[in-house]
């Protein structure tokens, strides 16, 4: 880490030398510390005894927007780059410092002390850290008192990781028990190989905002005590030794689960307690000789609607056996598996038979085949891939065709991220294997068809921020409006996407989205929510990982609001950190006179009659350029008929009752020339009615704009979407 030391100065009363060309440059002033304003000069002068003229120049410092700093930041390599340019320029100075404090690791003793010392030079270098790792080399002991001061001092920390060294000094263990205690910051997420003592617990009691602990603690005495179901309400990931697995009795809203060193009895306790609401799982196997070489077995006792699977094999040794004639696929065949992706990443040890067929990498690599071939057809229901790995150098990704063929894809250009106990990456302690561009995540944007259960095909998109990018923030799921498509959000994503995961999506019978199956298709607001919600459960770790901020624009909000209402009722373990509700359709019923339904229902018919509703009812034409008018035509002509049908005739009319909002962050615009939602109707029958459920709404008002505010002003939504969520 490093850590940057502000330039020497010489004083300006120091004595100078007057003659002749080696005389001394006077150090520069701010610009506001100058009489009279910007000289002439536009260059460092020399010192003239007594003379304020020649005073030096230092430019102002510009207003630089944050993009335009997160641009210049993302084409260097390496931090020490961007330390070595802001000591060049002090324009530089404290944006860059605002980057290279976010992130610390801490290894060694001398790198306590710098870094002590930087925050002590400079105490807004505080501010800055949100993530903090500290990993005692055995030596920590001999700076308690430092590292007390550090987290007394990062207030903003939001992220935490400390493993002590396993013989480390029970005074250590117990000050920083202590100082944690003490600590004021909030963390997201915590990670530890300390043991469950009491003083641990009261400390977690204190951070009720955990979403995210890593608990690997040094003694393998298995632990005793149990949490209190009211700790950690928030927590949705768990990463565990077997050791940690008895304190966490009560299931709280974990979604991803993975345990280390975990026992067939271990995993069968954890699948009674977090099963039904699992989503992922991964499993690290301390394997010895056994007559099953294969991971097939895992559900024998305990059935879970898992959705993705991920099991490390260490030390298999694999005895004599054919595996095409001993793998019993009846376990994973059960009706309440639901994988949709198995990972399997064996460490193979050479047994003693020296004619196993596991010998070579090609004899290991064809079990594997067959292995895959026989979960894919016993999940085919379900599965959507297998994957192979062996130590980055043996890799199968494959899936079935149409005819029940193997098909292999070919192994993307990409880097692979693996956290087991031989490889453990302390900045990216990601219990799950991810699949990251090699180049740049933020240019990363795939397009994909989700099959609902009434039988729609949801089309969505979605993005991530660049892979070198420590980002806490949570998914934004967006959903258009009555006429829109994935393109109405393309202002809003554009400068979101450095910084969030986002999912877009075709609302059914909309953009590429296809409607439901069956005759008389009714495409209700509800049954749309329970199509979105079934995809946000679908979605891979890194979408679902922080959870999701709603984001609905008109019709879109009334989704939004009937997805919160489905996933109460299901019961279902999404984490919805926050609503953005854009000129919202209110959740109440209205009813339209007959004669206006007609109106509505024909709106889009033609070109003409979409482009008359946009230019005199939906937006300002001043506001729109041409080509955006064009895009929102076509997005509003090409939908389906049933699709432009269902709001003015029964979409509007639906009820949605929205549920209690313990305290949800609500934002809430309004277009201020707004003709079809009103800002007096959002107020009273948006604003209000969430407040009396308990939720806390920020309510703007969006001036010069009307109904299309994403089209109209997207930067209102941006700044808005930026500083609460």
């Amino acid at each position: 880490m490093p850590v940057l030391r502000p330039r020497k100065l010489k004083p300006e009363t120091a004595p100078t030398s007057t003659a002749g060309p080696s005389q001394s440059l006077r150090p520069r002033k701010h610009l506001s510390k100058i009489p009279g304003g910007i000289p002439d000069i536009n260059k460092r002068s020399r010192r003239r005894k007594g003379d304020e003229t020649f005073s030096p120049v230092m430019y102002p410092s510009p207003r630089i927007p944050l993009e335009l700093w997160t641009m210049v930041f993302r084409e260097l390599e390496k931090y020490s780059d961007l330390a070595n340019a802001s000591r060049l320029c002090r324009i530089l100075q404290a944006e860059a410092e605002s980057v290279l404090y976010r992130e610390v690791v801490l290894e060694r003793v001398p790198h306590v002390r710098r870094f002590a010392r930087a925050l002590a030079s400079n105490p807004h270098r505080a501010n800055a850290v949100r993530v903090l790792y500290m990993f005692d080399n055995g030596h920590f002991k001999n700076v308690p008192d430092i590292i007390n001061r550090i987290l007394e001092s990062v207030k903003n920390l939001k992220h935490l990781q400390i493993y002590v060294h396993f013989d480390q000094e029970e005074s250590l263990l117990s000050d920083l028990h202590e100082q944690l205690k003490k600590c004021t910051f909030e963390l997201q997420r915590f990670g530890s190989n300390l043991d469950f003592l009491p003083d641990l617990f009261e400390f977690l009691a204190g951070q009720p905002g955990i979403e995210r602990l890593s608990s690997k603690p040094g003694s393998w005495c298995e632990s005793k005590a149990e949490m209190p179901a009211e700790f950690l309400p928030r927590l949705k990931i768990l990463s565990a030794n077997m050791t940690a697995m008895p304190v966490f009795v009560h299931a709280r809203n974990v979604t991803h689960l993975d345990i280390f060193l975990s026992d067939q009895d271990t995993v069968d306790r954890a699948l009674r307690i977090f099963g039904d609401q699992l989503v992922s799982l991964k499993l690290t196997r301390l394997v010895e000789l056994r007559s099953q070489a294969f991971p097939i077995d895992l559900f024998r006792n305990v059935v879970a609607p898992v959705r993705y699977l991920e099991i490390a094999d260490l030390t298999l040794m694999v005895p004599y056996v054919a595996p095409s004639q001993t793998i019993d696929y009846s376990y994973i065949n059960q009706p309440g598996v639901k994988l949709q992706r198995f990972i399997w990443m064996p460490d193979w040890v050479h047994p003693h038979h020296t004619d196993s067929p596991f010998m070579t990498i090609e004899e290991r690599q064809a079990a594997a085949r067959r292995f895959a071939q026989g979960i894919l057809e016993a999940c085919k229901d379900s599965i959507q891939e297998f994957i192979y790995l062996q130590d980055c150098h043996s890799y199968i990704q494959c899936s079935l065709d149409e005819n029940g063929q193997l098909v292999e894809t070919e192994r993307p250009e990409a880097t692979i991220e693996k956290c087991t106990s031989r490889k453990f990456s302390k900045a990216k302690d990601n219990p799950f294997v991810t699949l990251v561009n090699s180049r740049d995540r933020s240019t990363m944007s795939s397009s994909t068809f989700f099959k609902a259960g009434d039988g729609s095909s949801l089309h969505y998109e979605t993005s991530l921020p660049p892979a070198s990018a420590t980002s806490s923030k949570p998914t934004l799921v967006l959903l258009h409006y009555w006429g829109g498509s994935i393109r109405t959000w393309h202002k809003v994503i554009a400068p979101l996407k450095s910084t969030y995961p986002i999912l877009a999506v075709d609302l059914p019978g909309w953009g590429a989205s296809s409607l439901p199956g069956g005759e008389d298709v009714k495409l209700t607001i509800a049954s749309t929510a329970k199509s979105i919600m079934t995809l946000l459960m679908s979605l891979p770790y890194e979408f679902s990982a922080l959870g999701f901020v709603l984001t609905g624009h008109s019709m879109g909000s009334k989704v939004c609001m009937a997805l919160l209402e489905a996933a109460h009722d299901a019961g279902q373990p999404l984490t919805i950190r926050g609503m953005v509700l854009i000129a919202p359709a209110p959740p109440s019923p209205l009813v339209l006179p007959l004669e206006m339904r007609e109106q509505q229902k024909h709106a889009y018919d033609s070109p003409e009659s979409a482009e008359w509703t946009v230019s005199n009812v939906l937006a300002r034409r001043e506001n729109l350029s041409d080509e955006e008018l064009a895009l929102i035509v076509g997005d509003s002509v090409r939908a389906a008929k049933v699709a432009k049908e269902a709001w003015p005739l029964y979409g509007m009319a639906e009820c949605i009752d929205v549920p209690q909002g313990s305290a949800m962050d609500v934002v809430v615009l309004a277009g201020a020339m707004d003709i079809v939602e009103t800002k007096e109707r959002v107020k009273a029958e948006v604003v209000d009615v969430l407040l009396n459920k308990g939720y806390v709404v920020k309510f703007r008002l969006v001036e010069n704009v009307k109904h299309l505010i994403p089209l109209e002003d997207p930067e209102a939504i941006v700044n808005d979407i930026r500083t609460y969520f």
